[in-house]
C-alpha cells in the first residue's frame, strides 16, 4: 500500500501506518489499521545530485531547500543505462538525484514488489568541489518481508554476532537432546 497522508500536526506527508511522523514526531493513530513496526533503519547516500532534470531545474538549488527529515518518494524508472534506476524525488515531485548503481537493484526490488517502507532526508551535506550531497534515512517495515528477508536482516542486525552463538546453541542443545535420548533407548533395551 503505497498512500501517503498529511501529518494531523505538522502537515507534512506520512506514509499510511506510519507511528511515527518524521517531521514534527508526533504519535499517529491509524482507525482500524494496525501500525507497522520498522524491522531496519538505515542511512544511504545518493547520486547525481551535481545534475540538472530533464525540464532544466537544478538539483543543486533544489537540494538547497530541503531540510532534514523531509518525506521522500522513491520510484523505478529504467532507463538504458540501468534498468534498475531508482530516482529520488521531493514530494512535491522535484527529483533530487538517484541511488546509487550498486544498490538501485535492491531498492527495484523493493518497490516492485510494494515492500513497505518511508525514506526521508538524513542530511544535507557539503561535498568536494562545494557541491551538495544528500543521505537519507531508510525505513523498512516488518508486514510485507518473507520469512527468509527477516532471518537475513535478523543476522545483518546482529553486531555481536548473537544471531549465530544463538544458532550454535541451538545446535548444541538438539546434539545434546539426540545423545540423551538415544541414552534412554538404550538403558531401556538393557533393562528388558
Amino acid at each position: 500500500m503505497d498512500q501517503w497522508y498529511n501529518c494531523p500536526q505538522c502537515g507534512k506527508l506520512i506514509q499510511y501506518g506510519q507511528p511515527q511522523c518524521f517531521n514534527c514526531k508526533g504519535q499517529i493513530s491509524w482507525p482500524g489499521a494496525q501500525l507497522l513496526q520498522p524491522v531496519r533503519s538505515f542511512t544511504i547516500g545518493i547520486v547525481g545530485e551535481s545534475f540538472n532534470n530533464d525540464d532544466g531545474s537544478n538539483r543543486q538549488e533544489i537540494l538547497r531547500d530541503c531540510k532534514p527529515g523531509e518525506t521522500i518518494i522513491l520510484k523505478h524508472i529504467p532507463h538504458p543505462k540501468d534498468k534498475n534506476a531508482v530516482a529520488v524525488f521531493r514530494a512535491n515531485g522535484e527529483q533530487i538525484g538517484y541511488m546509487s548503481k550498486n544498490v538501485s537493484a535492491e531498492f527495484a526490488s523493493v518497490l516492485d514488489r510494494k515492500i513497505r517502507q518511508s525514506v526521508e532526508i538524513a542530511s544535507i551535506i557539503l561535498g568536494n568541489k562545494k557541491l551538495l550531497g544528500c543521505r537519507l534515512k531508510i525505513t523498512r517495515y516488518s508486514d510485507d518481508l518473507t520469512w527468509n528477508e527477516k532471518q537475513q536482516l535478523a543476522k545483518n542486525n546482529d553486531s555481536a554476532g548473537f544471531y549465530s552463538n544463538r544458532m550454535a546453541w541451538i545446535m548444541i542443545l538438539v546434539i545434546i537432546f539426540a545423545f540423551l535420548a538415544s541414552c534412554v533407548i538404550c538403558t531401556n533395551q538393557i533393562l528388558k
